[in-house]
């Protein structure tokens, strides 16, 4: 049960999610900052959101994130996914050569003032609009669309989505 949007703005990249928790009563971190580098948001299982939060990924430079022409797609598809897959597959016991049984979710990613988001099988994706992922992103999309604020956003999909997002709205603003 999540809500996790970006908003990107002249400033940097806006970031918000709603607090609810899984109807396991897990209370999954939705969003984590990851060696200092970049921020990973996850929606579906609670154990795909912990593996991938807890999962070892290659540390950048600093001098990296800061470079205009570093490749953070590239940084994912290279050093991160396949960590994530090792991570995943190391605690799950599973057959490396089918996908079929691990957990699934989603998962937003802010690196560089860039916005990334993957699914179950881990094809990345770039975005240069606002986007979101979990039951509630078409609804805070939608706000956001409108002229409304992040956190208005939130807020409207707190009240339209009130089965999957809700609790306590969680902003960061500007990241780059």
């Amino acid at each position: 049960m999540t809500t996790i949007i970006t908003q990107i703005t002249d400033k940097g990249v806006n970031l918000a999610w709603d607090s609810k928790v899984s109807p396991d009563g897990h209370h999954p971190e939705k969003v984590k900052e990851i060696n200092g580098q970049f921020f990973l948001g996850i929606a579906g299982y609670s154990r795909h959101s912990d593996v991938l939060h807890y999962a070892e990924v290659p540390d950048l430079h600093p001098a990296d994130l800061k470079n205009p022409n570093f490749d953070a797609r590239g940084y994912l598809v290279t050093q991160v996914v396949p960590a994530w897959q090792r991570a995943l597959k190391k605690s799950h016991e599973l057959d490396p050569d089918t996908m079929d049984d691990w957990p699934k979710g989603s998962a937003l990613i802010v690196i560089a003032g860039r916005v990334f988001t993957t699914d179950s099988v881990f094809s990345i994706t770039e975005h240069l609009e606002s986007t979101g992922i979990g039951s509630g992103s078409d609804y805070a999309l939608g706000a956001l669309a409108a002229g409304k604020s992040i956190e208005k956003a939130m807020e409207i999909a707190c009240e339209l989505d009130s089965r999957g997002t809700g609790g306590q709205i969680n902003v960061i603003k500007g990241l780059k």
